[in-house]
Order: structure tokens, then C-alpha cells, then sequence
């Protein structure tokens, strides 16, 4: 990997002018953050190596490629050295309980032990807020309060994948969610700015220690991916089964609990696919009573665990008829046809559930 050193990663003149800027509200200290939205996450880094000239064009190297699933690209920090005191930021979902990193450039076992991987982290976690005021040509300002807690953790040197555990209480994290959005209003940007107000919760990984490259001196992450614990504290579903005299849904789990996921005198449920982990299930559901008129019929989708039927529209997708799933990787997909093309196309159900849980 070829480096060129310089300026860390540069923003317009309005911008530069928030970036890190401290401010003081009821004696806390608020950072100030511009996150740009890209892949389905918000997110931004101190460097970035070979950053692009164009404010609008996404690096090679930028932070947005640990989302994209992708071993053979990677974020790389910027700065001469190792990177030590780097760092990236990234919204996190709702009941965050690990990460599933892939350390150093994992295109391959050559190519990852050629460059820096992370030996050591530095985990924090921020309460974001972001108004209408705040939307940004590049990117949107959030001013932060960090939480309490603080975590490290030592990675193996390993280019597979690794599971991260992270202790967060969420009952907690809830407290200081109302805390965040309380002191924001202490504020005097706040006092001045009713625009309506955002929150986010923010994770950085700061570079604390490196595996050194054999080559390159650069420091480099491939992918990071989200494990997300099911409110309901479910176990593994064993089987989902439908009654039509009962007109529903069920789903057992491994501790032979017997769960309803839908009920609907209504309706006559026909279960036409689950994943193969049996969270995502696909249906459809036709009127109980058609009389002499012809059956409508309806193509719902149901992620298992929260007993809950997501609603694509809403999301912004044109699903119409839903096939099956395959997995790739880490990743569960949903196979359907879109409304507007009539053309096939699929839909990554991991970001599906990241909006779930916000």
C-alpha cells in the first residue's frame, strides 16, 4: 500500500469551525462532530490515507468501507507512523451487545500482514444530538457528550473475523440519553435553535496499539459489523409452524416455549420462506372470509425475535412479491422483486435491522 502523507481529512470553511469545538453547558464538556452519512451510517475519522481532493468523492481508504462487507478494503489512517491516537466514529444501534471485526487489510494472509493491524483499542461511547439547522452539504454536526464508561480491548492478529464483547447496559445508556437531550437545551446554540432535535448514539475506536506490518506502516481495519441483542431476550427458534383454524402464527425456541408472532381472525396466514437462523420469516396473508370476490393477498416480512412485521415501504423500499433469502457471509439478504422495475433485487436484512432497533 503506497502512502501519501498529509493534511488530515479537510472540510469547508464553515465546518472547520465546528470541528472539535469544545462547548460548556451546565460545566459539560460537548464535542462537536461532522458525520457524514454514506451505506447506512453515519461516521467519521481524524485521517484518512490517500484522502480525496473532492469533498463530495468517497476515499479508497475511507472509514465507510468497514460497512461495506468487504475484506479486500479496509479504512487506513492517515498520519505518519503508526496512527496511534486515531480515531473513527460511527453510530451504533440499540442494544449494541459486540462487534464482529475484521482486523488489518483481510483481503488475504500476505497482504494483512503486510500493513499495521490493531492490537489495542479504545472504546467510547457518545450521546449525539443534531437539529434541522445542522444538516451540512458534506455532513451533519452533532454535538456529543461522552458517557462514563470507557472500554479496552486487545484484538487477536488474526485477518478472520473476530467476535468483540462489549459490556454496555442499555438501561443505563437510556438514563444518559435523557441526560444528553436534557443539558442540550442548557445550551445557548440550543436556546437560539428550535429546530426539531436528533439523537444518536456514537461509538469511537481509537488506535492504541498496532501489530506492525512488514512493509507498510499504515494502520488499517477491513470491516465491522454490528450483534445486536433481541429486546425480548429470546433463545434460539426451533421451529415456526401456522394453525389456520387459529388463524396464526407460532414459533417455538429452545427452551420449548411456545410463542405466538401473529394472530388475526381476519386472516389465513401461508408461511412461504424463513432464513436459514429462522429470525426472518416471509408470508402471506389472504382474507379469512372472500365471500364470491377473488382473494387479495399480501406478501408480509416478520424478523422472528421481536415478534414484529416490518413494514419495507416505510423504509424506503420498493419490495412487492418476497421470494427467499440467501446468506452471504456475515449478511442475510431478502430476494424480491422490485415494485417499480419489475426486476429482481435484493436486500441486505443487517441494515434492515439496524433501523429496527433505532
Amino acid at each position: 500500500m503506497s502512502r501519501t502523507i498529509g493534511e488530515k481529512m479537510k472540510f469547508p470553511v464553515l465546518m472547520l469551525l465546528f470541528l472539535f469545538s469544545i462547548l460548556q453547558g451546565e460545566d459539560r464538556i460537548w464535542i462537536e462532530l461532522p458525520l457524514t452519512s454514506a451505506q447506512g451510517h453515519l461516521w467519521y475519522s481524524t485521517s484518512e490515507l490517500e484522502e480525496p481532493k473532492d469533498f463530495n468523492e468517497i476515499g479508497k481508504y475511507s472509514a465507510v468501507k468497514i460497512f461495506d462487507n468487504n475484506p479486500a478494503t479496509c479504512w487506513a489512517e492517515g498520519i505518519k507512523g503508526p496512527g496511534i491516537g486515531e480515531k473513527i466514529y460511527f453510530d451504533i444501534p440499540l442494544e449494541l451487545t459486540a462487534l464482529r471485526i475484521s482486523n488489518g487489510l483481510a483481503k488475504n494472509e500476505v497482504i494483512f500482514n503486510k500493513n499495521n493491524r490493531l492490537k489495542k483499542i479504545k472504546i467510547n461511547i457518545y450521546g449525539g444530538v443534531t437539529t434541522d439547522e445542522d444538516a451540512g452539504q458534506f455532513a451533519d454536526i452533532y454535538r456529543c457528550l461522552p458517557f462514563s464508561k470507557e472500554y479496552t480491548i486487545t484484538l487477536e492478529d488474526s485477518f478472520k473475523p473476530q467476535e468483540i464483547k462489549i459490556p454496555l447496559d442499555w438501561a443505563l445508556l437510556e438514563k444518559f440519553k435523557k441526560d444528553v437531550l436534557k443539558n442540550f437545551e442548557l445550551l445557548d446554540y440550543a436556546k437560539i435553535n428550535k429546530s426539531q432535535r436528533y439523537f444518536k448514539f456514537i461509538m469511537s475506536l481509537e488506535i492504541l496499539d498496532v501489530y506492525k506490518g512488514s512493509k507498510w506502516d499504515d494502520t488499517c481495519i477491513s470491516d465491522v459489523n454490528f450483534i445486536v441483542n433481541n429486546k425480548d431476550g429470546s433463545p434460539e427458534i426451533t421451529k415456526i409452524y401456522s394453525n389456520d383454524d387459529e388463524n396464526t402464527i407460532f414459533f417455538d425456541t429452545s427452551e420449548n416455549i411456545k410463542n405466538i408472532l401473529v394472530k388475526d381472525k381476519q386472516s389465513v396466514f401461508q408461511i412461504i420462506e424463513n432464513s436459514a437462523d429462522k429470525k426472518w420469516l416471509i408470508v402471506i396473508r389472504m382474507p379469512a372470509d372472500t365471500g364470491d370476490s377473488r382473494s387479495e393477498t399480501e406478501y408480509q416480512l416478520y424478523y422472528v425475535p421481536l415478534k414484529k412485521r416490518v413494514n419495507l415501504k416505510e423504509m424506503g423500499y420498493n419490495a412487492g412479491d418476497l421470494y427467499d433469502f440467501t446468506q452471504e457471509g456475515e449478511h442475510t439478504y431478502l430476494n424480491c422483486m422490485d415494485n417499480k422495475t419489475l426486476d429482481d433485487m435484493k436486500i441486505d436484512l443487517n441494515k434492515v435491522l439496524i433501523e429496527l432497533n433505532q
